[in-house]
């Protein structure tokens, strides 16, 4: 007789967090797709949606990650900041939508709005950042310092002199501008905080656990480049519909990559649980 062999349960974990994978490929080429055979009479209507879609799939992802843990558990504080992130910056894009009255203190509203999500996002990475010493996992300072000098400089290199030009630019009396600030202050605060996650994610490789925090920085990263493909696509002489498509291949990675840190968090947990749990008898 031949022994019927089966999945070990770890194998089978693996290919469901990598099945999580695809939904940030996925969305991705949904943008390229639309912007390369939708009518463009509907174009501006699609990316608004599919901004509103992302942006919501990643507040939920993120809820749900946070559910998964307990009450008093360090890390669910960090998700829920997350989750109040996405939530704030989708208020904040409705007001884009066509037909939405444009108005000064809409401009306004929606720097505040901005503002406040990314806020939450910057104490969201900080959590994030400080879940190495929380988890009491291998020191590494100088690892740590070189991620902080690291991030720090590509985060200044991508969104540091729109940071500058768009404070100019408000302080001006050009109110619109208070929404880049927030994205740009936000990023490169964000990308800074969660340096440490980027260790972590190595000294956890190979295994369940370094799934969330890889597509966590994978996620900033993305917001790096939305915040490139925002300022510098437009000096790089492409037409509005590639500039306007890049931004929001961006966004759509920025967002469900968020969305499947969440899921591949939740996702770790149940296992560990199960693991953990002795079986019934």
């Amino acid at each position: 007789m031949t022994a019927r062999t089966t999945p070990a349960p770890l194998d089978a974990s693996m290919r469901q967090l990598a099945a999580f994978a695809l939904f940030p490929v996925a969305g991705a080429a949904l943008v390229i797709l639309a912007a390369q055979f939708a009518p463009p009479s509907s174009l501006t209507l699609f990316f608004h949606l599919e901004a509103a879609v992302v942006e919501a799939l990643a507040c939920i992802g993120s809820a749900l990650a946070a559910r998964a843990f307990a009450r008093d558990d360090y890390l669910r504080g960090a998700w829920v900041y997350q989750a109040v992130c996405f939530l704030f910056i989708f208020l904040s894009d409705l007001t884009r939508f066509p037909g939405f009255p444009q108005a000064t203190a809409i401009d306004i509203s929606r720097g505040v709005l901005s503002l406040i999500g990314n806020g939450s996002a910057i104490v969201s990475s900080f959590r994030f950042g400080r879940a190495w010493s929380e988890a009491d996992l291998p020191d590494a300072t100088r690892t740590r310092r070189r991620a902080y000098v690291a991030t720090a400089i590509v985060a200044l290199a991508v969104a540091g002199g729109p940071l500058v030009h768009d404070m100019r630019a408000f302080f001006a009396g050009y109110i619109e501008a208070l929404t880049n600030v927030a994205s740009e202050l936000g990023d490169i605060g964000s990308l800074c905080m969660l340096a440490p996650v980027l260790p972590t994610a190595i000294a956890l490789r190979g295994g369940t656990l370094a799934w969330p925090w890889s597509l966590l920085a994978a996620s900033l990263f993305a917001w790096l480049a939305f915040d490139g493909a925002v300022n510098y696509a437009g000096g790089a002489h492409v037409d509005d519909v590639t500039k306007r498509m890049l931004v929001e291949v961006f966004r759509s990675l920025g967002c469900t990559l968020t969305l499947t840190a969440g899921l591949a968090q939740r996702h770790v947990l149940r296992l560990t649980q199960r693991t953990l749990t002795p079986p019934a008898y």
